[in-house]
């Protein structure tokens, strides 16, 4: 599960300056790594223990901006995540 602000991945929210995301992730085999990309380029990797995974995290947004999480498990399968869309308008 992916959600910034509560809202699941692939929601499109409006005029955020600021906004909390939260990861689960429960692998059928243990996590290799766990990557946040954001406008296409990594912006965040975890490598947890194990096969299940959780973590929160606040972001300050200077401008549009999306999100998708990978997960690639230690025996090379992958998962993707939809994406978050955090657009921001200029005030």
């Amino acid at each position: 599960v992916f959600t910034l602000n509560g809202e699941l991945m692939g929601s499109e929210l409006s005029d955020l300056d600021r906004g909390t995301f939260r990861l689960r992730v429960n692998g059928t085999r243990g996590l290799r790594h766990v990557d946040v990309i954001r406008n296409g380029e990594l912006h965040k990797r975890f490598t947890p223990d194990g096969p299940d995974f959780e973590a929160e995290w606040e972001e300050t947004f200077d401008g549009p901006a999306h999100y998708r999480v990978t997960v690639c498990q230690a025996d090379q399968e992958m998962a993707f995540s939809s994406p978050i869309c955090s657009p921001h308008t200029a005030k």
